[in-house]
């Protein structure tokens, strides 16, 4: 299957606040100011131009560009996702597929399921992968490789659609391993595994930081186990 592979990726992008950035221009004259990249090659700063002003196109507004995609990849915050997904579902044509990578699926499937129009698919995603730092100018190509990617069906027969299988293939072509279940089954696993872990080392962070006096104590005495 050829897809157009028009990843319109509803990332929402509040602000590009620039510190240091490089300054570059789109087809219109508009001055785009960037984030200091990683690799300041001509090459990297034209694409990082493009995928800034696609990002930008996106939000004006991102429903009106969907009726041509094959593929709608929501990357946005769950609460978002929630908000954007019944209006992505209704712009979208038939035999679109919409899928996303919210962190808890429930709540995403059962609006899916509530508000998806005949002929459109939804296929709900979580990739375990990312880092601390964020923007396009940081993007790892590496970053799915051997990172769990779950999807979760409504249904075992939705994985076997031609869109859903052609989904499959860009995942393992990602090198990420693909692990299908349940949407709750999802929420009470990767609570237990990333939401629970992340509460904890948070509080600790907060915690040692308010703790810490004028000596640096106790943090600095901490060793490389507190990062």
């Amino acid at each position: 299957i050829m897809w157009k592979m028009l990843f319109l990726v509803l990332t929402i992008v509040l602000s590009f606040n620039a510190q240091a950035g490089v300054q570059t221009s789109d087809s219109n004259g508009t001055t785009v100011t960037l984030h200091e990249p990683i690799c300041t090659t001509p090459a990297v700063l034209a694409e990082l131009s493009r995928l800034n002003q696609l990002m930008a196109q996106v939000g004006k507004p991102p429903v009106v560009q969907l009726r041509n995609a094959d593929l709608i990849y929501l990357a946005t915050p769950v609460v978002v996702t929630l908000d954007l997904l019944p209006q992505v579902l209704r712009a979208a044509a038939p035999g679109t597929l919409v899928t996303d990578t919210g962190s808890s699926k429930a709540a995403i499937c059962r609006v899916a399921r509530e508000a998806c129009p005949a002929g459109v698919e939804f296929l709900g995603g979580h990739a375990m992968a990312g880092k601390e730092a964020g923007g396009i100018e940081t993007a790892d190509p590496d970053l799915f490789v051997e990172a769990t990617y779950a999807l979760t069906p409504a249904v075992p027969e939705a994985m076997s659609t031609a869109s859903a299988q052609a989904l499959v293939e860009w995942i393992r072509k990602l090198g990420a391993k693909l692990v299908t279940l349940d949407a709750e089954t999802h929420d009470w696993a990767v609570a237990l595994v990333s939401h629970l872990p992340q509460l904890l080392s948070t509080a600790l962070a907060s915690t040692i930081w308010d703790e810490t006096d004028e000596d640096g104590l106790p943090l600095g005495l901490a060793g490389t186990g507190l990062r």
